[in-house]
Protein backbone atom coordinates (compact mmCIF):
# COMPACT_ATOMS: atom_id res chain seq x y z
CA UNK A 1 0.00 0.00 0.00
CA UNK A 2 1.20 3.94 -0.57
CA UNK A 3 1.48 5.39 1.99
CA UNK A 4 2.59 8.97 0.34
CA UNK A 5 4.49 9.73 -2.70
CA UNK A 6 6.50 13.04 -3.93
CA UNK A 7 8.12 14.55 -6.85
CA UNK A 8 11.39 15.40 -7.03
CA UNK A 9 13.13 17.23 -10.06
CA UNK A 10 14.55 13.94 -11.57
CA UNK A 11 13.02 11.24 -9.20
CA UNK A 12 9.62 10.42 -7.40
CA UNK A 13 9.97 9.21 -4.20
CA UNK A 14 7.08 6.87 -2.59
CA UNK A 15 6.82 5.34 0.80
CA UNK A 16 5.14 1.81 1.21
CA UNK A 17 3.34 1.13 4.33
CA UNK A 18 4.17 -2.39 4.83
CA UNK A 19 2.41 -4.41 7.73
CA UNK A 20 4.35 -5.41 10.76
CA UNK A 21 8.08 -3.84 9.21
CA UNK A 22 6.95 -0.10 9.09
CA UNK A 23 7.54 2.01 6.19
CA UNK A 24 9.72 1.89 3.27
CA UNK A 25 10.76 4.79 1.06
CA UNK A 26 12.03 3.97 -2.32
CA UNK A 27 13.28 6.50 -5.74
CA UNK A 28 11.29 5.96 -8.71
CA UNK A 29 13.41 7.25 -12.31
CA UNK A 30 12.75 7.12 -15.62
CA UNK A 31 14.98 7.83 -18.75
CA UNK A 32 14.18 6.87 -22.29
CA UNK A 33 13.47 3.18 -21.69
CA UNK A 34 15.31 2.75 -18.17
CA UNK A 35 13.34 2.58 -15.15
CA UNK A 36 15.62 2.77 -11.65
CA UNK A 37 14.52 1.68 -8.21
CA UNK A 38 16.21 2.88 -5.35
CA UNK A 39 15.99 2.11 -1.90
CA UNK A 40 18.41 2.77 0.69
CA UNK A 41 22.37 1.70 -1.14
CA UNK A 42 20.26 -0.73 -3.48
CA UNK A 43 19.27 0.15 -7.48
CA UNK A 44 17.26 -1.86 -9.63
CA UNK A 45 17.49 -0.81 -13.88
CA UNK A 46 15.19 -2.23 -15.57
CA UNK A 47 15.35 -1.63 -19.64
CA UNK A 48 12.75 -1.77 -21.60
CA UNK A 49 13.73 -3.96 -24.11
CA UNK A 50 10.03 -4.47 -26.57
CA UNK A 51 6.54 -3.32 -25.99
CA UNK A 52 4.00 -5.65 -24.46
CA UNK A 53 0.57 -6.24 -26.50
CA UNK A 54 -1.26 -4.87 -23.49
CA UNK A 55 -1.04 -1.63 -22.32
CA UNK A 56 1.90 -2.03 -20.09
CA UNK A 57 5.35 -1.98 -21.02
CA UNK A 58 8.07 -5.32 -21.06
CA UNK A 59 10.94 -4.35 -19.06
CA UNK A 60 14.31 -6.21 -17.80
CA UNK A 61 15.91 -6.06 -14.59
CA UNK A 62 19.39 -5.96 -13.68
CA UNK A 63 21.58 -5.52 -10.85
Amino acid sequence: MVASSGSKVSATEVTLNCDNVGNRVIQLQTRENVLRVTEDQTTLTYYQCERAPASSDALVGTL
